[in-house]
């Protein structure tokens, strides 16, 4: 608030005008020589009241003034508020524009990360498959790669099969040829070939003479022929076979004949065994290229010592 003083009006020439009309009523009251009457009661009251008058018109035009004073400071003040605000404003403005412009690279920024961030997506989407067509493409590659070698197995498994199968009916046409030292020769040859099948888990399984009959484990000759309970072994036919600890061929057992059967028919099913069994040895002998004939005619000399098959 300014702090310069207001203008002070003369206050003399009021003072001296009060003065005289003051001294105008004494004078009224001092040269009235009869009672005051009305008129001069009024005279006398009309010049102190004037007196009075134009002694406080100089206070009034001073608190006048100080009003105005008070008011224009008042005005001024409000003025330099409004410049205030006006510059308060002005720095709003500013802000409100800078705000403007972070918001407007806020949005840029945001648009371009959605794009990064579409982007991305698509990326990791074409990555995801393209990784999935590679592990199709190696799945099937590898899929192919197990059946080959399934098929390779496979067949690798049915011919070591068959030479076994093959080794079992040359052991069988020594074992009935009777000659000893070819029995103990053709005994090590098959031991010896069984061991290199049991080395890739090929084992063959032979049933005992005397064992009792297992359907999960052995079969006969006839495939509709049923087995009754108690049925015992008398030999075996052709061994089994289990890969990797899996059944994957029964043995094949002829089965001992009942001894409360009528004997012409125990006879007639022995003498049919007993062909059916030369016909196999025979057969098997030729495909493993022994005659029985050969191995019959040898004579018996003392066992030598040969080196193993």
């Amino acid at each position: 608030m300014s702090q310069k003083p207001a203008p002070r009006i003369n206050k003399i020439p009021f003072l001296v005008t009060d003065l005289v009309c003051l001294g105008a009523a004494l004078g009224i009251i001092y040269w009235s020589r009869t009672p005051v009457g009305g008129t001069q009661t009024l005279a006398i009251v009309a010049c102190v009241a004037v007196g009075a008058w134009v002694c406080v018109i100089p206070f009034l035009r001073d608190h006048d003034a100080d009003l105005r004073f008070a008011e224009a400071d008042r005005l001024a003040d409000t003025v330099n508020q409004i410049g205030q605000m006006k510059t308060i404003a002005s720095q709003i403005q500013g802000a409100t524009a800078q705000w403007q412009t972070f918001q407007e690279n806020a949005e840029k920024a945001t648009t371009s990360m959605r794009e990064m961030a579409g982007q991305l997506t698509t990326d990791a989407q074409n990555f995801a498959e393209a990784m999935k067509q590679s592990n199709d493409a190696e799945k099937a590659a590898l899929r192919l790669e197990v059946e080959k070698r399934q098929r390779g197995e496979g067949e690798w498994l049915k011919i070591l099969v068959g030479m076994l199968d093959h080794v079992h009916a040359l052991y069988q046409a020594g074992v009935r040829s009777g000659q000893q030292n070819v029995i103990q020769q053709l005994t090590g040859f098959q031991a010896a070939c069984r061991d290199l099948g049991r080395r890739v888990g090929l084992v063959a399984i032979e049933a005992n003479p005397g064992e009792a009959f297992n359907p999960g484990t052995h079969r006969i000759p006839g495939e509709d022929q049923a087995v009754a309970d108690g049925m015992t072994i008398a030999g075996t036919l052709a061994t089994g076979f289990s890969f990797q600890g899996q059944l994957i061929r029964p043995v094949l057992v002829s089965l001992q004949e009942n001894s409360n059967a009528p004997a012409a028919k125990v006879s007639e099913q022995s003498d049919a065994v007993e062909d059916a069994e030369a016909a196999e040895v025979d057969e098997l002998s030729s495909l493993a290229g022994l005659n029985t004939a050969d191995l019959e005619a040898e004579p018996d000399e003392p066992e030598s010592e040969s080196p193993a098959v």
